[in-house]
């Protein structure tokens, strides 16, 4: 079975913060998905997502 990577999930302080720096540092566009708990990502693929995470 050929294994491919196609979610990454990264835990951040902050998901605003962080989805506006993906979209202004790589011009990145947010998936119709999203909303203000969870953004993803669509990069050639992988999908890439950001939640708030706890302490």
């Amino acid at each position: 079975m050929e294994q491919r990577l196609t979610l990454i999930t990264l835990g951040v302080t902050d998901v605003k913060r962080a989805t506006e720096f993906y979209e202004q540092k790589f011009g990145w566009t947010r998936s119709t998905s999203s909303n203000d708990h969870i953004t993803f990502f669509l990069l050639n693929g992988i999908m890439l997502s950001l939640f708030k995470r706890s302490r």
